[in-house]
């Protein structure tokens, strides 16, 4: 006669599953932002002058904001080139520019803390050299075009097949899966224990 302790059969077969659980819920918690980046080459815009046709960078009246690393003060730097960047940018005005200056002591905060602004202010133009960050406002073109006006004639669309009722069916169980399955398997582990208790004989 086989006798199966039940609190331990239990604990067997659900902790594994509770410890995976754990795990993917304590990590839902976090959040990672990124900002796509791109250094500018200054050796490469020296070869290629059609680059930049107003020189590099391009000519702007700009004004320095230096970060040297002491907190308070670049704090007051920072927050009064965000009021000038959105000046700018709300004036239209195309020909004064921001220049971000970062010295050997200054921060990496201070450096992300910059571009946050620009992105904030949803600045379109500014260059990433090295230890300077030059913003600058290039206004749009907005020339109404005085070209010939087309007419599409004919086309040609492909149209993917519409999917069937089974397709869906498997797409949203597939989907149920990934995001439920330590739960699914959690689950059926204890229907089996059950199962498994009520097979074993009773001791009297």
């Amino acid at each position: 006669m086989k006798i199966y302790y039940v609190p331990g059969l239990l604990s067997l077969l659900l902790l594994p599953v509770l410890f995976i659980g754990f795990l993917k819920w304590s990590g839902k918690g976090k959040v990672y932002y990124v900002m796509p980046l791109i250094s500018v080459n200054k050796e490469y815009a020296k070869k290629h002058p059609f680059l930049f046709p107003e020189g590099y960078p391009p000519k702007r009246k700009y004004e320095d904001i230096n970060i040297t690393g002491v907190a308070a003060l670049d704090e007051i730097k920072l927050t009064y080139s965000q009021i000038r960047v959105r000046e700018m940018l709300q004036q239209n005005n195309a020909s004064q520019g921001i220049h971000y200056h970062f010295g050997d002591s200054a921060t990496y905060g201070s450096f992300i803390k910059a571009l946050n602004i620009l992105h904030i202010e949803m600045a379109e133009q500014y260059l990433v050299d090295e230890n300077d960050i030059w913003f600058l406002n290039v206004p749009r073109d907005n020339t109404p075009y005085k070209g010939i006006d087309c007419m599409l004639v004919w086309c040609v669309a492909e149209v993917p097949p519409r999917e069937t009722y089974w397709e869906k069916l498997l797409i949203k169980m597939s989907e149920i899966w990934d995001s439920s399955w330590w739960l699914i398997i959690g689950f059926s582990l204890y229907l089996i224990a059950i199962w498994l208790i009520r097979r074993t004989p009773s001791i009297k």
